[in-house]
């Protein structure tokens, strides 16, 4: 379930279904109607404390939007992780990425604030906003960058990767002008460390990650990487910039492979003549394709930027040392404003030698009124000093409240901390900035001290799932040890049965006759018994599997599902093992079909599908054009299985069109759908069965607690199976929970809950 914003009222509406996207609800603070976006994260969407205002860019791993913190009322840069990456090693990737974003703290990379995850598994961190644009969107406006520019960029992004390198050994691994944000001050800072990972967890064998077009000659192959591949990657991109175009270029990933192992690529100054020779040597040395041939360190490679920028910056003086952040626009104008002036000046002080007899002769005269005028300035600093010993002690008494952080909430602390950074304002007065770094530095530990708090809450609910799948395998050899004690049970009556034989045999023929038909009935008797509990028991593991099954797929966790069923497969008897053997493949095709479906980009541009033509597809979003020629985004699971199925349908001859339009059904969440094209499929069957006995299940026991999201959610279970057969008795089961409050025919709508449901 989801929540968004009412933009009439701004009220919060909760328990949004995906069956609502698309559709008007009532928000039952005001009485309107307000339209839900088909885009499940379209504006308006609530994700933990941030309110969703539009996408502005693709991460490795998720979808960044730009969004307003509710508490704070501050704007944010809200990534969300993709639903292929919810998942054990995806959260886990997550999660790192905040850590690394949160403990390096540096004026040249983003900062994560905070980091949570919704009930449906939505998983979110909130970053610093960076209102600017990226170098890319740069390059692709302008063409290509001025020199000096350019080469101020790579400095700043140099000093975060440096940075980074010293304090945690870490490489970025995605180092490319997408990942660079120039904010309005004009500072450079990179963004996405979802790829990002310390040296020490380089292991043999682990995955390639990073972007073809940018990666290290070793980092194709899976080599262990040190800061040198970062380098290669600046190295390229500031050949992008100079160039306006990438010094390799090619449609597969084998040919780019090898175009950065063995092509060399057009030197810069043939490309462009007025790229000052060192400048062209600096990048070749920087994508040397061994590493060894390469600056061997960002401090290095820093050191030679900074001697070439004696020469390539309008004015030297602005550019910054090795290690010295700088924060400064870089204005070309002013720069060369700025060399005139000292033009100027050196011809004035010619001129004021000349006059310096003159000066002489006022001296005299000017002496008294310097005094008189140090007086008065003393009493103004006498002044200003009492002030500056406040401003002092409210930042000291402050920093020393940080220090015990169990005295006050991380709320209010948080909140004292703006009120007194507002305080100081854009001062200009040094001692002030200094303060003021403090306040900032203390928010920056604020938000550390969040996302720890965070962090322990996310480990919580690691370990509650972790609780979840223990139960799950506790029930399942519970029951296997039962349907053990059956047969046990079973094989001792045969071994007594065996020895009362021995007996009858010394009886008279009529009598024992009657005595062994009687051991016989009661044998068969038990027999039957223990084989009807022992088939109940092994259905209720299956049962549990396929539910287990279901809820995986349905939220693309297919390497999971695939991996649970595998294990599974090397306890289970002889006879099972075709059954799972059955479902790892079916999940293997599952998940190919979710690649295809989600990650096409624009391979199936042009296909005609019922909701329009399809122009794109991309990260489970798809881009349609209906027949006036509006476009729209919607998330794949949105739509007809017969569009999906007309998306895929030539890249899957292994398998007919109904097993396909199955697979699809089930993926989307639509089981009872799934029933339309393998009617007589018994294994299809069950899993409906599963699936609506655990729906059924979960609407009984929330309809005493909350009666309101109980009918919602029976309302969507009687959509999937009200009208499948061999589910007939949907409306008067779900009745018999809910009485006369669900009605499927008039469509019942409490307050706060959707105004439709269709």
């Amino acid at each position: 379930m989801m929540r968004f914003q009412c933009p009439f009222c701004s009220f919060i509406l909760k328990d949004i279904g995906t069956s609502d996207l698309g559709d008007k609800v009532l928000c039952p603070n005001c009485g309107h109607q307000p339209f839900i976006p088909t885009d499940p994260y379209g504006p308006g969407r609530i994700i933990g404390d941030f309110i969703v205002k539009e996408k502005i860019g693709e991460g490795s791993i998720g979808t960044v939007f730009f969004a307003q913190q509710i508490s704070l009322d501050r704007n944010v840069a809200l990534k969300v992780l993709s639903g292929k990456y919810t998942n054990t090693k995806g959260m886990a990737s997550f999660l790192a990425e905040a850590r690394a974003a949160a403990q390096l703290i540096h004026a040249n990379l983003v900062q994560a604030l905070s980091i949570g995850e919704e009930e449906d598994g939505t998983c979110y961190m909130a970053m610093t906003y960076v209102r600017g644009e990226s170098v890319k969107s740069k390059i692709k406006r302008e063409g290509k960058l001025q020199i000096d520019e350019s080469l101020h960029i790579i400095q700043q992004i140099a000093e975060a990767l440096h940075f980074a390198w010293e304090e945690a050994k870490l490489i970025h691994r995605d180092v490319k002008p997408e990942n660079i944000m120039l904010d309005e001050d004009g500072v450079a800072k990179l963004t996405d460390l979802g790829l990002a990972m310390q040296q020490a967890d380089w292991y043999k064998g682990m995955e390639i990650s990073g972007s073809p077009s940018y990666m290290s000659p070793e980092q194709f192959i899976g080599d262990k990487l040190d800061t040198r591949s970062d380098i290669y990657s600046l190295g390229i991109s500031l050949y992008q910039m100079l160039s306006g175009k990438l010094p390799f270029d090619a449609s597969t990933l084998n040919a780019m492979a090898k175009q950065h192992f063995y092509q060399k690529p057009v030197p810069l100054t043939k490309i462009d003549s007025h790229i000052p020779a060192k400048v062209g040597s600096l990048v070749r040395k920087m994508i040397e394709k061994q590493p060894d041939n390469r600056f061997q360190n960002m401090e290095e490679l820093l050191r030679e930027i900074w001697e070439i920028r004696q020469v390539t910056a309008p004015d030297k003086d602005l550019v910054p040392d090795v290690h010295t952040v700088s924060i400064r626009r870089l204005d070309y104008t002013l720069q060369i404003e700025s060399r005139e002036k000292k033009e100027k000046l050196s011809l004035e002080e010619l001129e004021s030698r000349r006059r310096s007899g003159i000066f002489m002769s006022v001296l005299s005269f000017a002496i008294p009124v310097v005094l008189l005028s140090a007086i008065i300035i003393f009493g103004i600093g006498y002044t200003n000093s009492r002030a500056m010993k406040a401003k002092t002690k409210l930042v000291d008494d402050f920093v020393a409240i940080i220090k015990e952080p169990g005295t006050y909430s991380l709320e209010d602390m948080d909140r004292k901390c703006e009120e007194i950074i507002a305080y100081f304002g854009n001062t200009k007065d040094k001692t002030e900035k200094t303060l003021l770094l403090k306040m900032q530095v203390c928010k920056i530990r604020i938000s550390n001290m969040k996302i720890a708090k965070e962090n322990k809450r996310y480990i919580l609910m690691a370990q509650q799932l972790q609780k979840e799948n223990d139960r799950l395998q506790e029930k399942l050899e519970e029951i296997t040890q039962e349907r053990d004690n059956l047969r046990n049970s079973l094989s001792r009556k045969k071994d007594e049965l065996k020895g009362k034989d021995d007996n009858i045999a010394k009886m008279g023929a009529s009598s024992a006759l009657v005595e062994k038909n009687k051991m016989k009935k009661e044998y068969d008797d038990l027999k039957e018994s223990t084989d009807n509990v022992i088939r109940e028991l092994e259905g209720a593991i299956k049962g549990e599997i396929r539910f287990k099954f279901y809820s995986m797929v349905s939220q693309s966790r297919f390497s999971e599902a695939a991996e649970m069923l595998r294990n599974l497969l090397l306890s289970s008897p002889e006879k099972d093992k075709a059954w799972f053997a059955v479902k790892i493949a079916q999940v293997e095709r599952m998940d190919r079909i979710y690649q295809a479906l989600t990650g096409s980009g624009v391979k199936y541009a042009g296909v005609q599908l019922g909701e329009g033509k399809l122009l794109k597809a991309s990260n489970g979003e798809m881009v349609i054009q209906d027949a006036g020629g509006a476009t729209s985004i919607r998330k794949w699971n949105t739509l007809n299985v017969n569009s999906l199925y007309a998306i895929v349908a030539n890249e899957f001859n292994d398998a007919g069109e109904d097993i396909i339009k199955t697979d699809i059904s089930i993926m989307a969440g639509r089981p009872g759908e799934a029933k339309n094209f393998l009617v007589n499929d018994p294994e299809l069957n069950l899993l409906c069965i599963a699936v609506y006995k655990n729906a059924l299940d979960g609407i009984r026991y929330l309809a005493p607690s909350d009666r309101r999201k109980a009918i919602i959610k029976a309302q969507m279970l009687y959509r999937n199976f009200g009208k499948v057969p061999g589910f007939e008795s949907c409306n008067e089961d779900l009745t018999a929970i809910l009485g006369k409050d669900f009605s499927p025919e008039e469509r019942t709508v409490l307050p706060g809950a959707p105004a439709t449901v269709d």
